[in-house]
């Protein structure tokens, strides 16, 4: 038989819990406005390993990485702090490259950063209670105790762990690009009408009706 002190030990345990259910704010209270945003594009390139060398070593020296590769898809995360237009531009300055398709859409993170940051100062006091707890625990309570601290520890770091991905999303974009191999040529001095120049088969057979 469990003895008082075990019974207001695990009585404490189970009032915290309620107390990290229950203490989240509904409303933010205020925010500092964050866009998340996602860059678009469609290319048609001569050289499709040329494109992904370069772009490749665009992102890391400008401090962003490669997400994905694969045959006719790239996708990089890019410092937001170079611009959309800096980005196409570079896109457009490889060599046999461009840019037939770009869009941007952004998404308003600040609430969702907002929540999280209240979520995670409730869950870090109510694991600094049950460190509390834990020192004046009876040998009855520890195996309670371990497991109420396991619980609130992996809850503060998830907490942690989305804020810091919301936080990278609103300082880097994600920058998806399609990319379609244009058979034909860009040299002026062998093709020199501009528009022909970026037509590929599947774009002349589009055309029929």
């Amino acid at each position: 038989m469990k003895t008082r002190s075990a019974i207001r030990m695990k009585s404490s345990v189970i009032a915290l819990t309620f107390t990290l259910a229950f203490s989240l704010p509904g409303h933010p209270l205020s925010a500092k406005d964050e866009e998340a945003s996602t860059l678009e594009f469609s290319v048609r390139t001569e050289s499709a390993d040329r494109f992904t060398d370069e772009m490749m070593e665009y992102a890391r020296k400008s401090g962003g990485y490669l997400v994905a590769l694969r045959s006719g898809y790239m996708e990089l995360r890019l410092p937001a702090r170079l611009g959309p237009e800096a980005v196409e531009q570079r896109i457009s300055a490889v060599s046999g490259t461009n840019v037939y398709g770009a869009s941007r859409a952004t998404e308003d993170v600040s609430g969702e950063l907002v929540d999280l940051r209240a979520r995670l100062k409730v869950a870090e006091n109510n694991l600094a209670k049950l460190r509390e707890l834990s020192d004046e625990a009876g040998m009855d309570d520890l195996l309670d105790l371990e497991k109420a601290l396991n619980r609130s520890l992996q809850e503060v770091e998830e907490i942690k762990g989305k804020i810091r991905y919301l936080k990278e999303s609103a300082s880097l974009y994600s920058v998806k690009i399609r990319i379609n191999s244009n058979t034909g040529s860009s040299d002026p001095d062998k093709v020199r009408i501009p528009w022909v120049r970026g037509l590929t088969l599947n774009g002349i057979m589009g055309g029929l009706e």
